[in-house]
């Protein structure tokens, strides 16, 4: 008797990454986010960040800070990957973000986090 394969957070992970991140169809992405939840599988930072890059690719800087605030607010803690998304959506946004983008940083200093070669090369 075969029984049905229940998706893991790796399997959710990919199709979120997939959606967002690869073909830029972040409301696709957000769907099996929600999907995700659905079968009680809790997102990790890289879940949030493939949300946060596809905004962030997309031009879309306030959905993408959402969704850092919103990792935050579910207790996910960011790593330098998810800074450096959302630092790079400040920088891609015409005129640039840089306010918000420095503010950003501090907190990552502030909290712990080492800037790498990405997030000077970003800033």
């Amino acid at each position: 008797v075969m029984q049905a394969i229940q998706p893991d957070v790796v399997t959710f992970n990919v199709l979120v990454d997939a959606c967002a991140a690869v073909s830029g169809d972040v409301a696709r992405a957000e769907a099996w986010l929600a999907r995700m939840g659905a079968a009680a599988v809790e997102p990790q930072a890289c879940t949030f960040g493939s949300l946060i890059h596809g905004h962030a690719r997309e031009g879309r800087t306030e959905e993408a800070s959402e969704w850092f605030g919103r990792m935050e607010r579910s207790g996910v803690p960011a790593t330098v990957i998810q800074y450096n998304q959302l630092l790079n959506a400040f920088a891609r946004a015409r005129p640039v973000r840089s306010v918000e983008a420095s503010a950003v940083f501090k907190r990552m200093i502030s909290r712990g986090i080492s800037a790498t070669d990405v997030t000077l090369a970003t800033l």
